[in-house]
């Protein structure tokens, strides 16, 4: 097989297995927080303190207080390559029980939907996940992993 081919099939797979989530050849901008950044400068923006990942109260604190918050947004998580450049970030919502349905919940619902659309991967006992990717440095960081590691296969 080609290599061309192998990494085809190897982001089909991501993709199907929700790993990639919502890849953008453009980057992301998450309220601030860009793909690209370093990891020094994520971090001071954020100042979480279980970094790489945010709790709900450092998310809370970030965004000015929980009223100010996305809903239902318990936690992010980030994801850098090797040179500590921001690639992902994994959104982490918490889940409503489907008897405690309420106009806000399907607000909230209806935005995760419009907003996340091919980027959403709902954990039915935990909470709804949504992963932010710059795909052009995950496929480099892809291809970096695949050089260095070939030979040991």
């Amino acid at each position: 097989m080609s290599i061309k081919f192998m990494k085809k099939l190897l982001l089909i797979l991501f993709i199907s297995l929700g790993i990639v989530g919502s890849a953008n050849a453009e980057g992301f901008d998450y309220h601030g927080i860009k793909s690209g950044m370093s990891r020094e400068k994520v971090k001071t923006i954020l100042n979480c303190e279980y970094f790489p990942g945010c709790e709900a109260r450092d998310v809370w604190d970030y965004f000015g207080g929980m009223k100010k918050a996305p809903p239902k947004l318990q936690g992010i998580r980030f994801r850098f390559t090797s040179d500590n450049k921001l690639y992902g970030i994994r959104l982490e919502f918490s889940n409503t029980s489907s008897y405690a349905l309420s106009p806000s919940t399907t607000a909230h619902l209806r935005a995760i939907k419009e907003l996340y659309k091919n980027s959403i991967t709902v954990e039915p006992q935990c909470c709804t996940l949504v992963d932010l990717i710059d795909s052009d440095l995950y496929e480099k960081e892809a291809e970096k992993i695949y050089n260095e590691t070939i030979h040991r296969y």
